[in-house]
């Protein structure tokens, strides 16, 4: 049975660590216009939150975030993570941190954006300046760890979702690349040992690529309370379509 996190976050009434794992869809659009139109699409598949990559953004300057109100129009009231992913973790935006959280801060400044994912490898004196500023914003922040080579042991995965917390994180997230199935078995143990140590607050896990897919699928029996999947496009490697994934989840107890 799944474990459920302690004290669930309440975002635009959507509950993130409920009874229920939840669905995300990212948005990564390179272009304005098609970012707009993403949107409407994957608002047809009712998602519990919505992501938007703004890494993906071709040349994303601090003005457009004005597209999140735009976005907030098509979304109506559906919950939106903001993320600006460096490249050392994956994304496409610039390596230097001072742009990436230029943009951060002003997406938190946007009445439009609930929730803030950023890198808990940028440092303690980065993720400090964006819990305050996130705090002062009254928004939720993030804070997540990827490795897209590897799958480190149980106890560093358990490790960095409680250093997460720690943080001052609302929510922790990491994703690794498995090698083989037991990788997958690795992550979906720390998850669960994590849910354990740090219960009260949500937590994502995930292994990518088509080896990790299962814990996409069931990563929310061990404690995984959000799970990402592709609405037009995928983020990162594994992500399956909505449909199937919904389509697995209607068959389980």
């Amino acid at each position: 049975m799944r474990i459920p996190c302690k004290h669930p976050l309440i975002v635009r009434r959507t509950v993130i660590g409920g009874e229920l794992p939840l669905v995300c869809i990212p948005l990564v659009a390179a272009h304005s216009e098609a970012l707009l139109d993403e949107a409407r699409v994957v608002t047809e598949y009712a998602p519990d939150l919505v992501e938007w990559r703004a890494d993906y953004l071709l040349g994303l300057a601090p003005s457009d975030v004005g597209l999140l109100a735009e976005l907030r129009t098509i979304i109506g009231e559906t919950p939106l993570i903001f993320t600006y992913r460096s490249p050392l973790e994956g994304g496409l935006a610039p390596l230097d941190l001072a742009p990436r959280i230029e943009a951060i801060f002003a997406a938190l400044n946007s009445p439009h954006v609930d929730i803030v994912d950023f890198e808990l490898g940028s440092g303690a004196e980065a993720v400090n300046a964006v819990r305050r500023e996130a705090n002062k914003h009254g928004k939720r922040l993030l804070l997540s760890w990827h490795n897209f080579s590897s799958t480190p042991d149980e106890s560093f995965i358990t490790n960095k979702l409680v250093e997460a917390k720690q943080q001052g994180a609302d929510i922790a997230k990491v994703a690794v690349m498995p090698a083989n199935s037991r990788d997958v078995l690795t992550l979906l143990s720390a998850t669960l040992a994590a849910r354990l140590e740090v219960p009260d607050i949500p937590l994502i896990s995930m292994s990518m690529g088509p080896t990790g897919i299962v814990s996409r699928v069931f990563g929310g029996n061990f404690g995984s309370d959000v799970t990402f999947a592709q609405g037009q496009s995928a983020s990162a490697p594994g992500q399956i379509p909505v449909q199937g994934l919904r389509s697995i989840w209607r068959l389980l107890p």
